[in-house]
């Protein structure tokens, strides 16, 4: 994802699984926030975990949002659509 977006394309808006293959989410939000290029990007963070302690984390490190799976698609849909509206307006 890192190397997509060091190849010219610009994303409106990352969607991380907290356990991902390649990079989880952690790394992705870290990696993203650490960036000048990529820092204002908003990061959503997806996850089956019931933990408040890693939300807040995520949360806390600049995470746009936190949706616990199972979602419901619509939700995560809308979601996106009023980040990308708050962003536009900036």
């Amino acid at each position: 994802m890192l190397s997509w977006l060091q190849s010219g394309n610009l994303a409106d808006v990352v969607i991380a699984d907290i356990n991902m293959p390649q990079m989880n989410g952690w790394e992705v939000l870290c990696n993203l926030k650490a960036s000048a290029f990529f820092k204002d990007i908003p990061v959503v963070i997806l996850s089956a975990t019931e933990k408040s302690q890693e939300r807040i984390r995520f949360l806390s490190n600049g995470a746009e949002d936190f949706l616990m799976k199972p979602f419901n698609p619509q939700e995560l849909n809308l979601r996106i659509s009023n980040i990308i509206k708050r962003y536009s307006h900036e």
